[in-house]
């Protein structure tokens, strides 16, 4: 049976995108204070979002930049995004939902690649 491309947000999950939420929007301020680019890799960035619609750490990360804008903050930042899925499906729906909303953040990167598990 085929894994489904969204499912239902599990408690652990859930805890995991507080925490990154907590921590982004306390280091990304600190951090762009003293750089004019970041970059913020997420080597396991999924669909983008769960069955009942909850946000994804890919748009936990966005999210957090564009309240900071909005506010006035990270002013002259380049925040580079990039959002790697091994799955095609996760990351064509991933891509989908980037671009639902392209005032989160301009132009997040996705990067799609299937590894082999094979080992020789």
């Amino acid at each position: 049976m085929a894994k489904a491309t969204l499912w239902a947000l599990d408690e652990q999950t859930e805890g995991k995108h507080l925490l990154l939420r907590s921590y982004l929007d306390g280091w990304f301020p600190i951090l762009g204070s003293f750089n004019r680019r970041l970059l913020f890799v997420d080597g396991f960035a999924g669909p983008g979002e769960y069955a009942g619609g909850e946000a994804g750490s890919p748009l936990v990360a966005l999210e957090s930049v564009r309240r900071h804008r909005q506010e006035g903050n990270l002013q002259g930042l380049e925040v580079v995004f990039l959002f790697i899925e091994s799955d095609k499906r996760h990351a064509d729906h991933l891509e989908a939902v980037l671009g639902r909303d392209k005032s989160r953040c301009p132009e997040p990167k996705l990067r799609s690649s299937v590894a082999s598990s094979k080992t020789t």
